[in-house]
């Protein structure tokens, strides 16, 4: 009996890392195919990684492979697709409960910067509220692309007269009102 047991475990060991494998070179090929500008193929490589990973491994993987579709979407300017990609990434890393603050943080400001570009700040704002515990981890072009998200948000939130005050006035792009436009 623990014969049989012992075997069935290792075949599905076996199996896991199988797929593991297929799932990361899924997500391999989506990316390289979408830098070499074939869409549709990415498309298709990234919708089996999310199967993949909804069939044979955890909510962690489909997290990130619905973060990686969204993302792509976000890129091809398929915004209502990147908003629920992103939503779906956000539920099963909630599931996964293995994401960092700086994990789901990418997920709330591509998922924020989506809806920005729909002209639905209102709907974005939550995922910024999220984010503003843990803005400041970031560095680098991530640093610069948040605060450019944060002051886009406020500027449009506050002409709606929607509460800023979860927006930190750090997480703001200074702009000098006085100096001379270049050229």
């Amino acid at each position: 009996m623990k014969f049989i047991f012992a075997l069935f475990a290792s075949i599905i060991l076996i199996s896991c890392s199988i797929q593991q494998t297929y799932y990361d070179s899924d997500l391999s090929v989506a990316t390289e195919q979408a830098r070499s500008g074939n869409i549709k193929a990415a498309e298709q490589s990234y919708v089996s990684a999310v199967t993949r990973a909804k069939q044979h491994l955890t909510a962690r993987e489909v997290s990130i492979a619905l973060y990686n579709m969204g993302t792509f979407y976000r890129q091809q300017s398929n915004y209502d697709a990147a908003i629920k990609a992103l939503k779906h990434s956000i539920t099963y890393a909630g599931k996964a409960d293995s994401f960092s603050d700086q994990e789901m943080g990418r997920r709330y400001i591509a998922l924020a910067a989506s809806y920005a570009e729909l002209g639905q700040f209102k709907n974005g704002s939550p995922y910024l509220k999220k984010l503003a515990p843990f803005w400041s981890q970031y560095s680098s072009d991530e640093l610069s692309f948040i605060k450019a998200v944060f002051t886009l948000y406020r500027s449009n939130l506050a002409a709606a007269g929607e509460d800023i005050t979860f927006i930190p006035e750090s997480a703001l792009i200074k702009i000098d009102r006085y100096s001379k436009p270049p050229g």
